[in-house]
């Protein structure tokens, strides 16, 4: 019985042997071509990384450096068109607004300067915020302007000229239900 076995199992391990001996390339070409799978993998895989990397690098760059840059002083004119308390049709006030600039998001602070084209004096100057969003050409903010009795809100959207230096648009807003122009040039 051992000797059985033992011719058994040379048998098998020159089977084996002669396996491997008759088809060398083979299998030295199914292992090479595993690798160079892998390596072709891996620079597919590096390829498909460097483009989204690129990709969103010049995303965040072209959306960080928005056309309209409007930080800065400016003076904005409003010209009540409609309103539910009828005086106020046809009246204008003027703002000293500073606007800073975070991508495409705005804040600003101000005071009401003018009223009907004269200047206020200093104690009815009124305190303003301003908060909104520039897309492409288009401002559109939110404000709160703090009145000597109470507070009123409003709504501009204007649009940017080309260099940056004026807006025009329209403006709602909640004192009188008011509705109308506002105008905006640079001062600075």
């Amino acid at each position: 019985m051992e000797v059985i076995n033992e011719n058994v199992n040379n048998n098998i391990n020159h089977v084996n042997v002669h396996v491997n001996m008759a088809h060398p390339d083979k299998e030295t070409e199914r292992s090479k071509s595993f690798y160079e799978r892998i390596g072709k993998t891996g620079k597919t895989i590096g390829l498909i990384l460097a483009i989204t990397t690129g990709t969103f690098t010049c995303w965040q760059i072209f959306k960080s450096s928005t056309k309209h840059k409007i930080a800065g002083a400016w003076k904005l004119k409003f010209i009540v068109q409609s309103s539910s308390y009828k005086p106020y049709i046809g009246e204008s006030h003027t703002q000293r607004v500073s606007f800073c600039q975070n991508d495409c998001e705005i804040t600003g602070e101000g005071e009401k300067w003018e009223y009907n084209g004269k200047l206020l004096p200093f104690d009815s100057h009124r305190i303003l915020k301003y908060k909104g969003n520039i897309d492409d050409d288009c401002l559109k903010a939110t404000y709160e302007l703090f009145g000597l009795l109470r507070k009123s809100d409003g709504n501009i959207e204007v649009t940017l000229s080309d260099d940056g230096r004026s807006m025009e648009g329209k403006f709602t807003g909640t004192a009188g239900d008011s509705k109308g122009t506002v105008t905006g040039e640079r001062i600075d």
